[in-house]
């Protein structure tokens, strides 16, 4: 019987989120946005990095129907591919603006562009021990609302980081979230 009562309770809570109200879902001038994030992170191939998981969050305003501004923070567990398995460590963040193409349907897509610093740290007795780089992104992504007060997301970006010891690096980021939205004109 709690197995039954603990699934009822689990399918509940998106079902109330998804009816939590009847137009459709687009981009509301004013309104704050908090979004969990997972995805991936790839290094070029110089920086002696596996592909890692990423883990995040996102933090965003509205200004208007077409332009957002958000902030970022994440983090890359990985390892060096020579010597193996030692871990490193990428921590990153940025703050954006967000071009939506389309703001008033239930798909939005929507360019982006940002500033940001990243630090990684390696493992004792490697060449160095940690870096940090200036770096700057672009990308896109494409909103899906489920309900004027959540969204699924999809993004991809493009980073180039500066600074590394002299290096110019290119990196790619993919990430996928839930948008949680609150405020704003409905």
């Amino acid at each position: 019987m709690k197995k039954i009562s603990l699934f009822t309770a689990i399918l509940a809570v998106p079902s109330i989120l998804l009816m939590a109200g009847t137009a459709i879902a687009e981009i509301r001038p004013g309104s704050w946005t908090l979004t969990p994030t997972v995805g991936g992170y790839t290094f070029e191939g110089n920086q002696n990095l596996e592909t890692g998981p990423l883990f995040g969050l996102k933090a965003g305003y509205e200004w208007t129907e077409q332009v957002g501004v958000e902030g970022f923070l994440m983090s890359v567990p990985t390892t060096l591919k020579e010597p193996e398995n030692q871990g490193v460590d990428l921590f990153h963040g940025r703050g954006e603006i967000l071009y939506y193409l389309t703001p008033k349907s239930r798909l939005v897509p929507y360019l982006a562009g940002g500033l940001g610093l990243t630090k990684t740290i390696y493992p004792p007795g490697y060449k160095y021990r940690y870096t940090r780089r200036i770096a700057v992104d672009a990308g896109a992504g494409l909103k899906y609302g489920l309900s004027p007060l959540l969204a699924l997301r999809a993004d991809l970006r493009y980073l180039l980081l500066f600074g590394a010891h002299g290096q110019l690096e290119n990196n790619i980021e993919y990430t996928a979230g839930l948008v949680f939205t609150f405020g704003g004109k409905p």
